[in-house]
């Protein structure tokens, strides 16, 4: 039997802010969230959004966890993002890890996008966000969940890139087990990291932004296995270049947009775009048991 590629499809979105995205676009809920920008799409290219893992790595948006009302497609990641402020407790972390819709630690890493090139400075700003992260790599393993990890060196310097990537490894290779569950968000590395990263956790699934339609991704992607990849939007940042928003003031993402990421990737691999989004589902559902 011929599959009808008219038949509507569904993608599972593994990375968003959605206290945020539902504040830009004005609405509370994730339909809502649909008609505002789900309408640009050709007749035929029907997608519905079937899952969100609804990142709070900002302990300001732990107090949101029960707002969501789309309860049967949110659900949330909890830990303290390296450039927010450590204001909540361990104690308390492992409160909202407990919350029936907690799936995941994080996002939590390293990032140093906000410093100058000064090694006495970055080693600062890396010793204290260290401080952050250690403990909620600590909480992934007591409540047995995957870890949702944020690595970002300043702008296109990849000398700090490749600094902030050791740092990460020696963590996550002192406190965790080679094949707990990861997800690197927002991946943006070479493929030479790429190898290294599979080699050392088995588990490590790798982010896909709209940043894989740029023709430099495009040839990392090529060279990672599918089973590896992760649909993301990292709503409402990163907006996809072809998001038509004339009702808002300035452009925001969403997870209704991430065809356009998925037809990036389905050119990479040479692939259907519904075949590419149902491996990444089963990825993407594997890895947070949803």
């Amino acid at each position: 039997m011929v599959p009808n590629i008219h038949q509507p499809y569904f993608i599972l979105d593994s990375h968003a802010h959605l206290v945020l995205t539902f504040q830009l676009f004005g609405v509370s809920t994730v339909t809502e969230l649909g008609r505002r920008t789900g309408d640009r799409r050709a007749p035929g290219d029907q997608f519905d959004i079937a899952m969100i893992i609804n990142n709070m790595a900002h302990p300001l948006c732990w107090k949101a966890k029960d707002k969501f009302l789309d309860l049967d497609r949110v659900v949330n990641s909890f830990g303290v993002h390296p450039l927010a402020d450590m204001k909540k407790t361990v104690s308390e972390l492992s409160m909202v890890l407990s919350h029936p819709r907690s799936v995941a630690v994080g996002e939590c890493g390293y990032d140093l996008s906000r410093t100058v090139e000064n090694e006495m400075e970055e080693n600062k700003v890396l010793l204290e966000q260290r401080d952050k992260l250690r403990p909620q790599l600590a909480a992934a393993v007591i409540h047995a969940l995957p870890v949702v990890l944020h690595m970002r060196g300043r702008g296109e310097d990849r000398v700090s890139y490749e600094k902030v990537q050791t740092w990460l490894m020696e963590d996550l290779e002192s406190q965790l087990s080679k094949d707990h569950p990861i997800h690197l968000h927002c991946f943006t590395g070479t493929v030479a990291d790429y190898l290294l990263w599979e080699s050392k956790f088995e588990n490590m699934k790798f982010g896909c932004t709209w940043k894989v339609a740029d023709p430099e991704r495009r040839d990392v992607i090529r060279h990672m296995k599918l089973e590896k990849l992760l649909l993301e939007s990292d709503s409402p940042f990163l907006t996809p270049q072809y998001a038509t928003q004339p009702h808002l003031k300035r452009p925001a993402n969403s997870p209704f947009y991430l065809d356009l990421t998925l037809n990036a990737l389905s050119a990479a691999f040479n692939l259907p775009a519904r075949v590419v989004a149902t491996v990444l589902n089963r990825n993407c559902a594997a890895l947070y048991q949803v």
